[in-house]
C-alpha cells in the first residue's frame, strides 16, 4: 500500500517523512508553500479562506493559477491549487496525485465583541444545522435563542439549513451573528 502522510489544520511548519521521500510544508498559515524532495518547484500552494477570486474585494488569483473549491469529499489537487487554510491535505510519498477535502469536523470561530469575545464551535460538520450554531451562540452570549440570528450577504440563515448547504466552511468569514438588536460579525 501507499503510504501518505497527513496535515490538518493551519500550520507554520511541518515536515513530512516516509521512505520515499521527504516533503515539506513551509510558510505563514495564510501562505503555505508545498514542496518535497524530488521537484524544486512548489507545486501547490495554499492561501486563507478570504482569498476567493475576485471576492469580498480580493483579487483574483496569479496567471495559471487555479482556486481549488473544497468539498466534504476527497479531490484530486491540480499543482497548480490555491487552497483554503485549514483543509485535510493527503501527501502521498510516491508522487501519485495530492489530495484534499473539508476536515469531518472543523471549528467556527467569531469575534463577536467587547462583551461577549470570542465564540467558538469546535464540531462543525457537513450536517451542523444553523439552529445548533444559534443555539451555541445563544449559550456563549446567555442571551435567548429567540435574539440570535445568522446571516450570510444579508440574508438569514434558516434554522434547518446545514453548513454544508450554505458553504460555511468557504464563507465563515462572512457569516453575521445579530444578537438582539446588535450586529456581530466574523472580521
Amino acid at each position: 500500500p501507499t503510504e501518505k502522510a497527513r496535515l490538518t489544520g493551519p500550520t507554520e511548519s511541518a515536515r513530512l517523512g516516509g521512505p520515499s521521500a521527504p516533503a515539506l510544508l513551509t510558510g505563514p498559515p495564510d501562505q503555505l508553500h508545498l514542496m518535497d524532495a524530488v521537484s524544486s518547484a512548489a507545486p501547490a500552494v495554499a492561501r486563507g479562506t478570504d482569498l476567493a477570486a475576485g471576492t469580498n474585494g480580493n483579487p483574483p488569483p496569479p496567471m495559471g493559477l487555479a482556486i481549488f473549491e473544497p468539498t466534504y469529499e476527497w479531490q484530486e489537487l491540480s499543482p497548480s491549487a490555491i487552497l483554503p487554510a485549514g483543509l485535510d491535505v493527503e501527501l502521498p510519498l510516491d508522487g501519485s496525485a495530492r489530495r484534499a477535502r473539508i476536515p469531518r469536523k472543523w471549528q467556527l470561530r467569531s469575534w463577536l465583541d467587547d462583551n461577549h469575545g470570542f465564540w467558538r464551535h469546535a464540531d462543525v460538520s457537513r450536517t451542523t444545522t444553523m439552529g445548533m450554531l444559534r443555539q451555541s451562540a445563544a449559550q456563549h452570549t446567555h442571551c435567548d435563542v429567540g435574539s440570535i440570528t445568522l446571516s450570510l450577504d444579508g440574508a438569514l440563515l434558516s434554522d434547518e439549513s446545514t453548513a454544508e448547504e450554505v458553504g460555511l466552511f468557504q464563507r465563515m468569514k462572512e457569516l453575521r451573528v445579530t444578537v438582539g438588536a446588535a450586529t456581530l460579525s466574523q472580521s
